[in-house]
């Protein structure tokens, strides 16, 4: 099974969480995969903080959601050369993965989607959608090995797909 990443990186700090509003709206939530949408912020004092898109309180977390979130964290925050490390070596386009970190500048923002193929989702429709607006898009697809990697780095379990 593989997997699908979409960043947008954008030079406002809002500006993520202003994007995913309108293409909510002007989708009329047709994006089964917005709800594994992580919002990540960067602060002038480099300080990254993390939201979850889509998360009902009362409801138990949706393991995919998790996995974008636990994506997020491991792409953006800590010291990103061991993380960044772990992922390439287990099979992440390291051009992909330099690009992404680097477009995320202070004060700035990103969109990341984190799409499993067993989604019914229209990649090439987001895809559009976000390029409707100013900033960098980066896209790659990869295997369930680096999510195996990530899992087992983090937290010590593995995939259950």
């Amino acid at each position: 099974m593989s997997i699908t990443l979409i960043v947008k990186t954008f030079n406002q700090e809002k500006r993520a969480s202003l994007v995913l509003d309108a293409i909510r709206d002007n989708r009329d939530r047709m994006h089964s995969g917005l709800k594994n949408a992580v919002i990540v912020t960067r602060d002038q004092a480099r300080f990254v903080t993390l939201y979850q898109s889509w998360q009902l309180p009362a409801t138990p977390a949706d393991p995919d959601t998790q996995l974008a979130k636990l994506f997020a964290e491991t792409i953006f925050c800590g010291d990103p050369k061991v993380k960044l490390e772990q992922l390439i070596s287990a099979g992440l386009d390291e051009h992909f993965m330099n690009e992404m970190v680097a477009s995320l500048q202070p004060d700035g923002s990103a969109l990341l989607f984190f799409i499993p193929r067993s989604y019914l989702i229209d990649e090439r429709q987001l895809l559009d959608s976000l390029s409707a607006y100013e900033g960098k898009l980066h896209k790659t697809t990869f295997s369930n090995q680096i999510v195996d990697t990530i899992l087992e780095s983090t937290t010590g379990e593995r995939s259950k797909q």
